[in-house]
């Protein structure tokens, strides 16, 4: 009860401070202290979800960074975890392809969209590509983190049983590698957005990221400020998402 007093307290104070420093925007903008070119009063920005709202503009936009995120991100989990689990059960393997992982993940994501576009064009493809590179390595490296912190004694008792590779990743690796796992899935939240944020922006005919582009090409500050608001909001509804996910169904599998 004494918990809940005190998140209570603390959801009154965050909207206390989030709506004063919307209503000091409102006024510094709308009284022309500050130049509307450089920022957005919270009326503009209300009004120009409004707008795209009524020109059914925003929401197919939104589905399609979503889509293209939600291909690359699962894509990244699944080779991630797999390749992670395997270079833990497999250690020849791991300081064979050592080196040529960690060259790979040295290069720079957003240079080589310009070589993705080639290969793949403007469409779906290259941002499932993109987000799949923003996002493999971290969760590829935090399997890899968990799987090795596996207790001994876990790894012996498999043994004794005759456990097969197999059951030994699913079973024992697996399982002590699910914390850092989500770890993992919490950033690659983020930065998979921010992939494909990067890719429609350089070469796209929808989703946020062109939506961006092309309002800062015609400088519609509010248009850009709302875009950066709903992606902000699209990494923390995902965020929410992974930790109900980890805590419903993945905790429970682990536990049992």
């Amino acid at each position: 009860m004494e918990k809940k007093k005190i998140n209570s307290k603390n959801l009154i104070g965050q909207i206390i401070l989030l709506l004063a420093i919307m209503g000091a925007i409102e006024f510094v903008v709308s009284s022309g202290r500050i130049n509307k070119l450089y920022l957005a009063s919270p009326s503009q920005i209300f009004q120009e979800l409004l707008d795209l709202l009524t020109k059914n503009i925003l929401l197919k936009h939104i589905l399609a960074t979503i889509s293209e995120f939600l291909a690359g991100y699962g894509l990244s989990i699944a080779l991630g975890i797999i390749l992670g689990l395997l270079f833990v059960a497999f250690p020849k393997v791991d300081k064979f392809f050592a080196p040529f992982v960690s060259g790979l993940m040295s290069i720079p994501k957003v240079a080589i969209i310009p070589l993705l576009t080639i290969w793949f064009g403007i469409g779906f493809s290259s941002k499932v590509v993109l987000v799949f590179l923003f996002s493999f390595f971290t969760i590829f490296f935090n399997t890899i983190s968990g799987a090795k912190q596996t207790s001994n004694n876990y790894l012996k008792v498999s043994k004794v049983f005759r456990a097969s590779k197999f059951q030994t990743i699913l079973k024992v690796l697996l399982p002590s590698a699910i914390p850092s796992i989500f770890a993992g899935l919490r950033v690659m939240a983020a930065t998979g957005i921010t992939g494909v944020i990067f890719a429609e922006m350089q070469a796209s005919k929808k989703g946020l990221g062109f939506m961006l582009s092309e309002a800062a090409a015609v400088y519609n500050t509010p248009r850009l400020f709302l875009i950066i608001i709903i992606v902000t909001i699209l990494s923390v509804i995902l965020v929410k998402i992974v930790d109900l996910f980890e805590e419903k169904v993945f905790l429970k599998w682990k536990n049992s």
